[in-house]
């Protein structure tokens, strides 16, 4: 098999994540990584053994030896990232969302219809081997499905001295919780039934509408106490519940919430169909229990 040469854009947790996968590839070479500046690139470029350190992710895009983009960056910067990497003719694979808004996302389809290069975005979640074996479960032994329900739940927002970018609606865009993870439970579900949602209604809710932001930028994961923070506006939902219709007329609801203590990283859902239930929780990723 030919080695794919991949060059990650961004320095932070989504970056991390993407090297650790990536090095467990035999066929891929990891050869160069962008950040927003020349010294945070050679850093993290140090810290990960890559060969080659951009301040610019133009650079990185127009390195030929750069087969592959890893689109890691801040939402805000999605958009004309994944644009200059398919006006390059790169192999794509970008975090979500594509971009801010529908009209930058229609453009994007528009550029990736017209490469010969692959791209996707990175809903990973569809990859898990029981998420696999309950859609092929549904297809071959249902013929009907009744409800679909569950949820995305996680804390790491709970208190109201946590603080992220995601927090920012300039950087983030106008839907944290949901757009965030939410669209997570959408694509799973959407991938186990093979249908699509065509109708919504949502009732959301900013548990902490004033949070306190630490005055220097630091991890992904921060705390602004009060010594070091100031206050901030919140305009963004910290979760909600979601109503949904897919497109043969199945009903389903959902919940979200950042802010549920002890809880990490709950995708979960149950699927009620005519033979049986099937229902998958990502804390406990290796168990389908099917009723």
């Amino acid at each position: 098999m030919n080695q794919i040469n991949v060059g990650i854009i961004g320095t932070g947790f989504s970056a991390s994540s993407h090297i650790e996968a990536l090095r467990r590839l035999p066929f891929v070479n990891i050869v160069a990584i962008a950040s927003s500046s020349q010294e945070k690139a050679e850093e993290a470029a140090r810290r990960f053994g890559i060969p080659k350190a951009y301040g610019d992710y133009r650079a990185l895009i127009d390195d030929p030896d750069v087969e592959a983009v890893h689109n890691c960056t801040r939402n805000v910067l999605h958009f004309p990232i994944n644009k200059a990497a398919l006006e390059a003719g790169k192999h794509l694979l970008s975090e979500k969302p594509l971009a801010m808004d529908s009209e930058q996302s229609a453009e994007l389809k528009r550029l990736a219809a017209q490469s010969e290069s692959l791209s996707a975005v990175c809903f990973n979640y569809r990859h898990y081997p029981l998420v696999v074996e309950a859609k092929e479960r549904l297809a071959r032994e249902a013929k009907r499905v009744h409800f679909v329900y569950g949820g995305y739940v996680q804390d790491w927002l709970l208190y109201d001295t946590d603080y992220n970018w995601r927090l920012d609606p300039a950087q983030n865009g106008p839907s944290r919780a949901i757009a965030d993870i939410g669209s997570h439970w959408c694509d799973t579900v959407q991938y186990v039934l093979g249908k699509r949602i065509v109708e919504v209604f949502a009732d959301l809710r900013t548990v902490h509408p004033v949070r306190y932001k630490p005055k220097q930028e630091g991890s992904t994961f921060a705390s602004g106490h009060a010594q070091d923070a100031e206050p901030v506006q919140i305009d963004t939902e910290d979760g909600g519940s979601v109503l949904v219709h897919f497109d043969d007329g199945t009903h389903g609801a959902f919940t979200i919430s950042q802010v549920s203590a002890g809880r990490k990283n709950r995708l979960y859902f149950e699927i009620a169909a005519d033979e049986m239930t099937l229902a998958w929780d990502q804390e406990h990723p290796n168990r389908l229990w099917v009723g």
